[in-house]
């Protein structure tokens, strides 16, 4: 459940209600209840009781007590977490458990890579990015996708699909996201968004808590080259595959045999992927076939 601080006023209203019932029986009770009447002592003491009580079981129990219990739960969390480890170390584990929210799975990288008989040295590189980013946190989560490629990439933005969560589904056009297209300052990276799209808790609303994504975008590389594929948040299970390349060209990836599935030109990876680690790809022309082909 959604901290008690971002619980709409319809949930606030639905939570306290018992509480708010028994308070008014206690007062209607000591109200109507004679003082002429028998056993009037105990029908006031009995009208009291129940109006302190909700009073505490509303203030008390059921904020002080949400509060206390919250806090506890994470300062034993951070205590258990990376125990005995340096604290930056501690620190950046604990982020992980406490702050990751969105997470990224059903992910696919597509390579198409086609040369440019105009300039040997160089081929075009498109590539095709689709995911979901489901929110695992306890409340509603602003996603917005975000882009980044190097300027000296020449990189070209053709179009960006997002559907899921909680408002419209959304297309975007090669003219659409050259205006909002953005250098990032001191470095030599261009950066493009798409709109937010609100997802809801998955535990309460696994429909709405998902959002489909699918970029699509071209770079212009050297022949021999290599594409990071750089993870912003937490993801899952991604697949790199390449379909299609030069004649006389080489496609690889990074492998690991315990995690990795590899079959012809397509690499599978079994395992979860922290914010900042990567998977790095590979072209290159085999040098007994030169640019020709010959």
């Amino acid at each position: 459940m959604e901290p008690v601080s971002k619980w709409s006023v319809g949930t606030l209203l639905t939570m306290i209600r018992p509480f708010v019932g028994v308070a008014l029986i206690g007062l209607v009770l000591r109200a109507a209840y004679r003082a002429a009447w028998p056993a009037s002592d105990l029908a006031h003491l009995l009208a009291d009781a129940l109006v302190v009580g909700a009073v505490i079981g509303v203030t008390l129990e059921w904020f002080a007590s949400r509060r206390l219990i919250d806090a506890a739960a994470r300062e034993l969390s951070e205590r258990l977490v990376g125990e005995g480890l340096p604290k930056p170390l501690q620190a950046a584990i604990a982020e992980v458990v406490h702050q990751t929210a969105i997470v990224i799975d059903h992910a696919t990288v597509r390579y198409r890579i086609t040369s440019i008989p105009a300039d040997p040295a160089h081929v075009e590189v498109t590539i095709e990015r689709s995911y979901r980013a489901t929110n695992y946190g306890r409340s509603d989560v602003s996603y917005r996708p975000v882009l980044a490629e190097e300027h000296f990439h020449s990189p070209v933005f053709l179009s960006l699909h997002c559907d899921g969560g909680i408002g419209a589904v959304y297309s975007l056009d090669a003219a659409e996201l050259q205006k909002r297209t953005t250098p990032q300052p001191g470095s030599q990276v261009r950066t493009v968004a798409g709109d937010p799209s609100r997802l809801r808790p998955h535990l309460e609303d696994p429909e709405r808590s998902r959002c489909l994504v699918k970029w699509v975008y071209r770079l212009r590389t050297p022949s021999n080259y290599s594409d990071v594929i750089s993870f912003g948040k937490p993801s899952l299970d991604y697949t790199v595959i390449c379909d299609e390349k030069p004649y006389g060209f080489e496609f690889v990836a990074s492998d690991d045999a315990q995690w990795t599935e590899h079959t012809d030109r397509q690499w599978v990876y079994r395992k979860a992927f922290l914010s900042k680690q990567h998977i790095r790809v590979w072209w290159s022309r085999d040098p007994l076939i030169g640019p020709s082909g010959s």
